[in-house]
């Protein structure tokens, strides 16, 4: 049996993990947002990182709130009694995403924003509110609850799962089917997410309302003024962040529970 990881242990573990992977992949996090808003890339290394701070500030908890709400649903799940099923696995996973969107949300809208104002993260948040509400840093929370659960389903779910079947069951060396396993959580998560993630940054960027009421609004506009490929603007550079950030993910989160489960074997 592997031990499970208490929930301050899977905090740590999400809030490590989101801070890494975000630091490293920054400049395609930027990539992303400048292909599905149709504004240029930045020219200089300070532009692919402006808004890492607020993006690593903001996807630590998330990470780290994530981890642990799928760490506390192992455990319901199982009663810490047995190892969790394939399909618990990404249950869990995309019901953890989808309680996520309350923080990814928000920081999304800042972040897009702070790019685009070129301002920092305090004067970004006074801006929106100022001009658009208390509630403006909100808009689209119920499209990126179904972004999270499809995305959450490939890091938590997926990968895990690809991973361990091409190890144990294929024989496939662990690293090699770690990296394996991500690309296909990173890809599957991603392409079945995309759409609503590309129609969701588009209604945050019109924070006044002028062109889009809602994600769907937008989604449906640029299905039928510019086809289906619309919908996957930036769908490269977040497919390669994602497979990146599933497999900084699973490495730290099997460490730590390889760890654990080996220090409760001494003790026993």
């Amino acid at each position: 049996m592997r031990y499970q990881l208490t929930p301050s242990e899977n905090l740590l573990v999400g809030m490590f993990s989101g801070t890494l992977e975000t630091s490293l992949q920054m400049p395609l996090i930027t990539w992303k947002f400048c292909k599905q808003e149709g504004r240029a890339y930045p020219r200089s290394v300070p532009g692919w990182y402006r808004g890492l701070i607020v993006q690593a500030g903001s996807l630590a908890p998330i990470t780290g709130f994530q981890v642990l709400i799928n760490g506390i649903l192992e455990r319901l799940v199982t009663g810490n009694k047995r190892n969790l099923t394939r399909g618990e696995q990404i249950g869990n996973a995309l019901v953890a995403g989808m309680c996520s969107s309350v923080l990814y949300g928000p920081a999304d809208l800042i972040l897009i924003h702070q790019q685009k104002l070129k301002m920092n993260p305090v004067q970004t948040v006074k801006h929106l509110i100022l001009n658009h509400g208390m509630f403006s840093i909100f808009r689209g929370m119920s499209a990126t609850a179904v972004r999270e659960a499809m995305y959450v389903g490939g890091a938590l779910g997926l990968t895990p799962v690809c991973s361990r079947i091409l190890h144990e069951d294929f024989g496939l060396n662990y690293y090699h089917a770690a990296g394996i396993g991500s690309l296909l959580g990173g890809i599957i998560g991603s392409l079945s997410s995309h759409p609503v993630d590309t129609a969701k940054t588009i209604m945050q960027a019109d924070i006044a309302k002028q062109t889009y009421a809602n994600a769907r609004a937008a989604g449906k506009e640029m299905y039928q003024t510019r086809g289906v490929r619309s919908l996957y603007l930036g769908g490269l550079a977040r497919t390669l962040r994602a497979s990146g950030a599933f497999f900084v993910l699973f490495n730290v989160r099997e460490y730590a529970i390889n760890y654990r489960s080996s220090q409760m074997l001494q003790l026993e």
